[in-house]
């Protein structure tokens, strides 16, 4: 259970109300819970940066990913899912902040040093094994995939290919 004093603060839109009146029960109401007056964006102005800096991060990932492909991608398709949380992990691990610092280093101390390829690319991966997994030593461990991102925890790079995701140990673009 949290310790310490949390203030949630949010526009005062009814379903977000609910969701923060849920989190302060859950919390033993232990939590601050405030909202912005009605029509005052310019309170919630680091939030408005924020989403701002998102959707225009956003925005050029998808461009780039459309003029790589050739083609328009439809707002319903199911990259966009994977491409917005790229963007979200891109921004928290390389846009470096006024004091020179990203929020990955902010959170964990250290710089990201992860290789990464651009959103969309081809890549070879070597795909991981499971523990007690028979291997066929006389085929490749090397599949075709598609980067995705990273895996959250771990780091680990996210490919795709037609039989489904994959987390990878080593990958090299094609």
């Amino acid at each position: 259970m949290a310790q310490c004093k949390s203030i949630y603060m949010s526009d005062g839109e009814s379903s977000v109300v609910t969701v923060k009146r849920a989190i302060n029960a859950y919390l033993q109401n232990k939590a601050v819970m405030e909202e912005s007056p009605v029509g005052e964006h310019a309170s919630n102005g680091a939030v408005e940066t924020a989403i701002k800096v998102v959707r225009n991060q956003f925005k050029a990932l998808r461009s780039a990913l459309e003029a790589r492909l050739k083609e328009r991608i439809e707002p319903r398709h199911p990259i966009l899912q994977w491409l917005l949380r790229w963007t979200g992990q891109m921004l928290n691990r390389y846009r470096v902040d006024k004091h020179g610092r990203t929020a990955y280093e902010l959170i964990r101390g250290k710089k990201c040093k992860v290789s990464i390829a651009e959103f969309g690319e081809r890549v070879a991966y070597l795909e991981r094994t499971q523990e007690g997994e028979l291997k066929n030593k006389g085929e490749t461990d090397w599949r075709d995939g598609v980067w995705l991102g990273l895996a959250d925890r771990s780091g680990d790079p996210i490919s795709r290919r037609a039989g489904g995701q994959k987390r990878q140990e080593r990958e090299r673009k094609c």
